[in-house]
Order: structure tokens, then sequence, then C-alpha cells
């Protein structure tokens, strides 16, 4: 099947065969589209790079890549919330976006060189959680007097 990504609501008038059938359409972040799943992501991800024989990189330089990404998410968080003044909040946004998809292309990296399939990793993790915490019982609440999002 092919895929496709859906952006916003023009994206359906579109014929491609993805979108013209019901029955392609995922759930993705509330809404109904069509979507590519984790694992088509880190299959296409590999072939990029093997195409390129970006593949044939070391594990810990690929670490380092991801590391030298989180830092730079670091310091939008820190423009975001406040810590540093900035008078353009949206353009920090914006570089947010991009930082942590920079970062977590990094994490797909390096999960496929240690031949780990990350969607995997994360349906269990998800099932760890559910078991570990609750609705009734969530992980983190404030203490009393603190604000939920400082």
């Amino acid at each position: 099947m092919d895929i496709l990504i859906i952006r916003d609501e023009s994206d359906f008038k579109s014929t491609h065969p993805v979108v013209m059938n019901p029955q392609n359409w995922l759930p993705c972040y509330n809404r109904w589209s069509a979507c590519m799943e984790i694992a088509d992501y880190q299959q296409w991800l590999r072939a990029w790079d093997e195409a390129r024989k970006l593949d044939k990189a070391d594990p810990g330089l690929t670490l380092i890549h991801a590391m030298e990404e989180l830092g730079e998410v670091a310091r939008e968080v820190l423009f975001l919330k406040g810590y540093k003044k900035d008078a353009m909040p949206e353009e920090h946004r914006q570089s947010l976006a991009r930082e942590l998809a920079d970062t977590i292309v990094f994490l797909f990296k390096l999960a496929y060189q240690f031949d780990i399939d990350i969607q995997e990793a994360m349906l269990q993790l998800q099932t760890r959680v559910d078991a570990r915490f609750s609705e009734e019982n969530p992980g983190w609440q404030p203490k009393p007097g603190e604000e939920e999002n400082p």
C-alpha cells in the first residue's frame, strides 16, 4: 500500500487511492487520516540511508548526533519556558519541532543499526506503562499549591 501523509483538509480532495478508501485511514493525532506507521518509517529511513551509504555510520556517532540534537531541543525549550529571553516565541516553536524531528530520526537510525524494531519496543513500553499507571492512579500529581504546568 502507498503511504500518504494528510496535512490538512485540502489533501482530502486528492484522488489518491489511500485517501479515496476510508478503510485505509488510520487514526493520527485524534483525527482520521492516512499516515505512516512507525515500522514503515523505520524501514524507509534504513532504505534512504542505504541508498546514500549513510547506513555505514558508527552507532556511537549516531548517538552523539542524537545527543547534539537533544541539546538543541533543550535550548528551544529554555526559550519557550522563559528561562532565556527572546521576543519571537513562534520561531522557537517551529525550531523546536525541527529539532525534535532531527532527534527522533537519529534515534530511529540507532534502533535500526542494532536491529531493534522500534515500533515493537514502543508497543511493549505502552503495555508496561498501562500496567503501571492507570487513569485512576496517574504517575504524577501536583503537590498541594503547585501548578500543573509551571
